[in-house]
């Protein structure tokens, strides 16, 4: 039970204070608590890097057990409770502002929260379309938010949705801007996109398709992408790049700490996203006085005014790249909508953003039990998740029937290599090899040895990369596993050093896999 006392102290959680949008707004938003007359404890499983925001010095630090490395078994699930304990209780925390809600420790540490008589705010920094598009609804996520005492959301449809399940939920906007000055017209030369370089919510592969017709319009007209990426995905973006003649027309500049930076000679702001919760690159973009082109999303509450941009269909690339064409030839209408764009984000204030939070910190001492859910809405709800099951159940169905023609092809090929007096190895042994390990084994195949730079197992022998220096290679199939993006090329290079190309099998060959996921990234 929780005891009906004054908020003195907020407790702030998240993985890491660097390098990412959630950890951008934490920066933002400890100060106005700071400002609101709080005291301010901030708790991580990181320790302090020195890519990290800047933290007030009065602001105390506390690390925790890793998230990721508990899910994996390398950490103590109860140890990491333990910490998270200590530090509520030795801080004398009053409220934890939890921003975390996707961790798959999110329902736990939210109990862990409560039983320890703590208020639970969490923050809301997706929107709910998002695992749609994913197809998965995440129903973990639905029961976490269920027991927190608050949770704040980015728009007042998003509060809606929430308040369907009996959650209490507020919208509450991002933390305004200070350091972001509108651009002078005259100094306004390129378009800028903005983000992670992501294909399904950012659509990063669209810029190239966009460019492609506006370049026939305006040749000499330049965009400048700005954000992070994979190996795999900076690779795809400058190949398609290249391939379409655009190496003059579109610049990858990588990540930016410094926004204000990038607005300093924008023209237009393009944003391709399937869906976003709030944009800061909209808001920011906006406070900057720069004209937005972007797909249609009338539920961001920063386009409800209909001011400062144009929304085209998704995937209408002929009409996105009209708009900035017709934008940057019409200095008419570049002036209106960059003023257009300024004034729309007058009303996010510091001040009325403290009163935002003062009335979720006071109701928290002040509300009684739970929300209660409407009947109706709930039964919308559920015929809502039946049918998205059903639609993952399809994708499910399909993904493993085309796992099923890889799977095969490699069986095939290590029943020969054994037929030859090979022996067999799988590498990596990630989650995916430990699948290819089990799927040999229930087709008579054992493996000799697992590859691998870190793993530790007690079933299986495995050998690390370098110990190939006096291995007789030729000896042995080596399977590669792995088709993570993030570690494609990388892992391919070690083990060609090692290894001759007629015995490795890959399971996800460069030309195929290449080739299927950047057509992958237009149809998705």
């Amino acid at each position: 039970m929780k005891s009906k006392r004054d908020i003195k102290t907020i407790g702030i959680f998240y993985h890491r204070y660097r390098n990412g949008g959630v950890e951008r707004v934490i920066s933002l938003l400890i100060p106005v608590y700071i400002e609101m007359g709080y005291r301010i404890v901030l708790i991580t499983e990181e320790e302090p890097n020195s890519e990290d925001y800047d933290l007030p010095k009065e602001v105390e630090r506390i690390t925790i057990g890793d998230t990721w490395k508990v899910m994996e078994g390398s950490e103590s699930k109860e140890d990491r409770k333990k910490q998270f304990k200590a530090a509520l209780e030795d801080c004398k925390i009053d409220v934890i502002v939890y921003e975390a809600l996707m961790s798959p420790l999110a329902f736990e540490d939210i109990q862990l929260i409560n039983e320890c008589g703590v208020y639970s705010v969490g923050c809301q920094h997706s929107v709910f379309c998002h695992n749609l598009l994913h197809l998965n609804w995440n129903d973990e996520q639905i029961k976490t938010c269920k027991i927190l005492d608050k949770l704040i959301v980015l728009s007042e449809m998003e509060a809606t949705y929430w308040k369907m399940y009996g959650v209490e939920a507020t919208y509450i906007y991002n933390p305004p801007l200070e350091e972001v000055k509108v651009t002078p017209m005259e100094q306004r030369r390129d378009i800028v996109w903005i983000g992670r370089l992501e294909a399904t919510d950012k659509r990063y592969m669209d810029v190239v398709e966009i460019m492609k017709l506006v370049v026939k319009k305006y040749p000499t007209l330049k965009l400048c992408i700005f954000g992070n990426g994979t190996t795999f995905e900076v690779s795809a973006l400058r190949k398609a790049i290249i391939n379409n003649g655009l190496d003059g027309n579109i610049e990858f500049k990588g990540y930016i700490k410094e926004v204000s930076e990038i607005y300093k000679t924008a023209r237009v702001h393009l944003m391709t996203s399937t869906c976003e919760s709030f944009s800061m690159a909209i808001y920011e973009s906006k406070c900057a006085g720069i004209p937005l082109v972007t797909y249609n999303m009338p539920y961001l509450e920063l386009l409800s005014e209909e001011k400062g941009y144009v929304a085209v269909k998704h995937n209408d690339y002929q009409k996105a790249a009209d708009s900035i064409v017709e934008i940057v030839t019409n200095k008419d209408l570049e002036e209106r909508l960059s003023l257009e764009a300024y004034e729309s984000v007058l009303s996010y204030t510091r001040d009325d953003l403290k009163d935002r939070w003062n009335h979720v910190f006071s109701t928290l001492v002040q509300q009684e039990g739970q929300l209660e859910a409407d009947k109706m809405d709930m039964l919308i709800m559920d015929t809502i998740r039946q049918h998205a099951g059903i639609m993952t159940s399809k994708y499910k169905i399909l993904r493993d029937m085309c796992r099923e023609v890889i799977d095969e092809g490699m069986i095939e090929s290590a029943l020969y290599a054994k037929e030859q007096g090979k022996g067999i190895v799988v590498y990596p042994y990630g989650k995916e090899g430990k699948r290819v390990e089990e799927l040999l084994k229930n087709n008579g195949i054992t493996l000799d040895y697992v590859l691998d730079k870190t793993a530790v197992s007690e079933t299986v022998r495995i050998k690390r990369l370098n110990e190939l220096e006096e291995e007789n290679t030729a000896n042995y199939l080596y399977i590669i596993s792995s088709s993570n993006p993030m570690y494609y090329d990388e892992i391919r290079e070690y083990i060609s050093r090692y290894v001759e190309e007629e015995n490795i099998y890959d399971m996800c060959p460069r030309d195929v896999y290449e080739e299927s996921i950047t057509e992958g990234l237009k149809i998705w």
